[in-house]
């Protein structure tokens, strides 16, 4: 897969790491409340995500969560393990340098 670079603003290089840290984390919790049917949580995670991702300048985890949030209405259980499994390769392939 081919890396993804972000050029972020230098205000944000101590905040970044932990942002995508608590992305990382809530990302292995999202099959566990797929299978739960945790549709809520699901909902205000994503509207989360939607909100945060571009002021923190990583604009895919924003398009992220507005699809999740989306599908976390309809409950499409299938859509929401994708994305989340889009999200989780793009993080892992994501290089940040801070200007």
């Amino acid at each position: 897969m081919d890396r993804h670079e972000l050029i972020i603003d230098a205000d944000f290089q101590d905040l970044v790491p932990d942002y995508l840290a608590r992305r990382k984390t809530e990302l292995e919790t999202i099959g566990e409340r797929v299978e739960e049917s945790d549709f809520t949580y699901l909902k205000r995670l994503s509207h989360d995500w939607h909100g945060t991702g571009e002021s923190y300048g990583i604009p895919f985890v924003s398009e992220i969560g507005e699809a999740l949030n989306r599908a976390a209405k309809a409950e499409d259980k299938a859509t929401i393990l994708s994305l989340a499994e889009k999200l989780e390769q793009y993080l892992a392939h994501l290089d940040i340098r801070y200007e």
